[in-house]
């Protein structure tokens, strides 16, 4: 029964290359539509917000996103915008460890402003990139 299962394993990934299976991209494909769908949405709920600065700022942001999400990347791993936020934010961590040995500001200081560093750089990166670990 071993030898079975050892011939049979060794022999599927040839096998599986000889039949030349495509690739199964149909969760991508759903997930690149609903990504579409939720910027479109969010694009809809600024329509009424045409005096607003924010508003305005966060019409191009999305539209670019859009752009990104038709192409079929995810507009935090392929955006400019994200990419010079996650270089600024590691530029901020070197200043903070260096403000702390300084001791120009306490721990306390330094890690609440740590933990905003951390959410920024999360909300700026990629999913996948990280991962929360509990303990």
């Amino acid at each position: 029964m071993l030898g079975t299962l050892v011939v049979q394993g060794l022999t599927l990934g040839p096998l599986i290359r000889l039949l030349k299976f495509e690739r199964d991209e149909s969760l991508k494909h759903d997930i690149d539509g609903a990504r579409l769908a939720l910027i479109d949405t969010a694009l809809h709920e600024l329509e009424p917000m045409q005096d607003s600065k924010g508003a305005a700022t966060l019409r191009v942001l999305y539209r670019g996103d859009r752009e990104l999400a038709i192409q079929g990347l995810h507009p935090r791993e392929a955006s400019e915008i994200d990419t010079i936020k996650r270089l600024i934010i590691k530029a901020k961590r070197t200043k903070l460890a260096a403000m702390r040995r300084s001791g120009a500001i306490d721990d306390d200081v330094f890690h609440v402003l740590e933990e905003e560093l951390d959410w920024a750089e999360l909300g700026a990166s990629p999913p996948g990139q990280f991962e929360i670990v509990e303990g």
